[in-house]
């Protein structure tokens, strides 16, 4: 947000106003510009005590917990709090408000008269609270404590201001949106010159003509975010009934516009490596999307810049003793980028894979889509090529056409694992890898067993292929990585998280998911109960103990 906009709006927020998160709006003549929504405060107290319970901060909780409900004692908990910035018909004047429900407005004003000293008479049942720099105004209608920066915006409040909040306020615990549609033109177009010269500053100091066509299409991208973005939202839940705790971010495209258009592929997202994704497994994920067709040249620019940083690297590496090795390290980076190029101009990426963790024994797998696959066995020998006038390489043993799986070539190499009683514990004498490649597929497996491991995953994909799935999805479990750890050494702080994860009947995992609806991309990281007691414990440990 630009400097006029911070100077006219957040500067002059008073430390009270700002202290409670309170603002809202006037009616017709104004547009909310923005809205902070508080999940009612009843219910607000009983998840923020269900999130102290689970990190174990409950002692703390004893201290602060009588405090807070002692300030809100005449807010009626039942209603939510609400804020929000306006902007009138001229797009000239910002005007924040703020609106409390109250049980009792004089009772709750008296408890900020004990802050702040006594309200002063404004005029038309509005009181006055003089700051050194900013009075702030209160007026109390309908059960609702309205607070501003004028008694001029007072005269026009709204009957229900709750309605503002759009149901926030039921989906989150806390949240704030921003309604960029509603911003006057000539904002977005003095960020957008400041962006711009931000841009041409930095490239300045470049002699790129990739980066200068890369930052020319992020350019346009970003002048696409100022016309076509609609509403972004971002919400704070805690759900005691699910046990975990959530954020979002999400961004509303305005309807029928190009980004509209391009978030819809989003919607009918599938995989063809379900297979990877591994119940249970200690790490998984996916990424399966759409490259619209107009983005498909950024894309490729972008690999193009990036080939031409990586060439320029290797041209100066001085570990690299002659030009033969140079140019096999340039050859590389070619091949790899090509790959690469060549799979955006196809306009799909689908990958997965997972960690899994077992007491000693780790397996890692993992499967993308490319272009052409044979491409990708050409790059492997490349490597290896490359590696086998090294001494090392002598005891490596690699084995090119190693069998066919399901239409999978597959080609393997067995390196040795180096002399540690925690290497050799996992994986014995021998480090296993296997590379596997088809007509659109590459595939990878390293570790415990990993031919048969990949061979299974590939079957399974094969019997499930084009499942639907969100367009990107990451979990990390931390009971496996745990059972995993203590079972290398045994750790007594290990253990005792262990335990905890164990009690928490499955919730033990950090995720972050997409989605798409409605012309809404939503972006999702959730904290289950398992790792909030964990995080806890960790605290406690480190501060000795206890609180």
């Amino acid at each position: 947000m630009n400097a006029l906009f911070r100077k006219s709006v957040f500067r002059r927020f008073v430390p009270a106003v700002c202290a409670v998160a309170l603002l809202a709006t006037s009616l017709q003549a104004q547009k909310p510009l923005a809205v902070v929504s508080i999940k009612p405060s009843d219910q607000l107290l009983k998840d923020v005590d269900y999130l102290l319970q689970a990190t174990g901060t409950a002692p703390m909780a004893a201290f602060v917990m009588p405090v807070v409900r002692e300030y809100l004692q005449h807010v009626d908990g039942d209603r939510p709090i609400g804020m929000a910035v306006t902007i009138d018909e001229t797009g000239s004047e910002f005007t924040p408000m703020a609106f409390v429900p109250v049980t009792d407005s004089d009772a709750f004003v008296a408890q900020i008269e004990l802050m702040m000293g006594p309200a002063g008479d404004a005029g038309g049942d509005v009181r006055e609270f003089q700051m050194p720099d900013q009075s702030v105004f209160l007026k109390e209608q309908d059960g609702w404590l309205f607070v501003s920066q004028t008694a001029e915006a007072l005269e026009n409040t709204p009957e229900n201001p709750a309605e503002l909040l759009q149901g926030l306020d039921e989906s989150y615990d806390l949240a704030i949106q921003a309604n960029l549609s509603n911003l006057p033109q000539f904002y977005k177009q003095m960020a957008m010159a400041q962006i711009q010269a931000g841009v041409e500053q930095g490239l300045a100091d470049q002699d790129n003509a990739d980066a200068a066509e890369v930052a020319k299409m992020q350019m346009e991208q970003m002048q696409q975010l100022m016309d076509d973005v609609d509403v972004i939202t971002f919400g704070w839940a805690i759900d005691p009934a699910k046990k975990e705790t959530h954020m979002d971010f999400s961004m509303t495209a305005v309807a029928g516009s190009d980004m509209a258009k391009q978030m819809e592929p989003m919607a009918k997202v599938s995989t063809k490596y379900s297979g990877f994704l591994v119940p249970g497994a200690a790490i998984s994920g996916n990424l399966s999307s759409v490259i619209p067709e107009d983005q498909i040249d950024q894309f490729v620019a972008s690999l193009d810049s990036a080939e031409q940083s990586a060439l320029t690297e290797i041209e100066n590496d001085e570990q690299l003793q002659d030009d033969a090795a140079r140019d096999a390290a340039k050859k590389l980076v070619k091949m790899f980028v090509d790959i690469g190029r060549n799979t955006a101009k196809t306009g799909k990426m689908d990958a997965a894979m997972s960690l899994v963790l077992k007491p000693k024994a780790m397996t890692m797998i993992a499967a993308a889509h490319v272009a052409d696959g044979s491409e990708v066995e050409k790059a492997v020998m490349q490597i290896v090529d490359m590696a086998k006038n090294e001494p090392e390489f002598a005891a490596v043993d690699v084995k090119f056409n190693a069998g066919v799986h399901n239409g999978v070539r597959l080609h393997t190499l067995a390196m040795p694992v180096p002399e540690d009683e925690y290497s050799s514990q996992v994986f014995g004498d021998k480090l296993n890898l296997v590379i596997g490649a088809s007509d659109e597929s590459a595939y990878v497996a390293v570790g415990t067993d990993s031919m048969e491991y990949l061979k299974k995953v590939i079957d399974s994909s094969t019997g499930s292929a084009g499942e639907a799935v969100d367009p990107i999805h990451g979990r990390i479990s931390l009971l496996p990585m745990m059972e995993f750890a203590d079972s290398i050494e045994a750790n007594p702080m290990i253990g005792a998280m262990t335990q905890i994860l164990e009690q928490s009947e499955g919730k033990d995992s950090v995720e972050i998911r997409a989605s798409y609806s409605d012309n809404k991309m939503t972006y999702r990281l959730t904290i289950q109960e398992g790792v909030l007691k964990m995080i806890g414990q960790g605290a406690q440990m480190a501060n000795g103990g206890g609180f």
